[in-house]
């Protein structure tokens, strides 16, 4: 899953799904990668979603404010469908959408990778905290442990 066994940066990529109440992890994840549960692509952008699309960004900039956070013009609807949070300078550039979010690393990310690893680390502990994110590894469908400090969390997962 880490740099580490796959020869490069660019092969993983983690996602912040959005959690409803006391929805279990599994009833999360079925309503991401389950073609009966997902989200239409088609449906406009609800203000529900929008709030909560504006809750992740607000979340992220928390963590890095040097974010440029640019947003589609709207298909349908009022809303846009999808967010970037771009930075040149981070390890990581960020996708929003209605009831998730991509955090995907920069292949040319030249900076110091145990300082990237903590700043994707933070994103996702904020999202979890802040958004009600669910945080998983979509290659394997595996639930990340939130709870590990940042330390801890570059040993077990390896990214970057």
């Amino acid at each position: 899953m880490g740099d580490e066994a796959s020869g490069g940066a660019g092969r993983w990529r983690i996602e912040a799904l959005r959690r409803f109440g006391g929805e279990t992890d599994e009833r999360v994840l079925a309503r991401r990668f389950h073609a009966q549960w997902r989200r239409s692509p088609d449906a406009p952008v609800t203000d529900d979603e929008h709030r909560w699309m504006e809750r992740v960004v607000a979340a992220v900039r928390s963590v890095h404010r040097d974010f440029l956070v640019v947003a589609d013009a709207p298909r349908t609807g009022r809303h846009p469908e999808r967010v970037q949070l771009l930075d040149d300078a981070a390890s990581v550039s960020l996708e929003v959408r209605p009831d998730w979010a991509g955090i995907i690393p920069l292949p040319d990310y030249t900076g110091d990778a145990a300082a990237g690893f903590a700043l994707m680390w933070q994103l996702c502990q904020a999202l979890a905290r802040d958004a009600s994110c669910l945080i998983v590894d979509p290659a394997g469908l595996a639930v990340i442990e939130m709870q590990l400090d940042v330390d801890r969390a570059r040993e077990e997962y390896g990214w970057i």
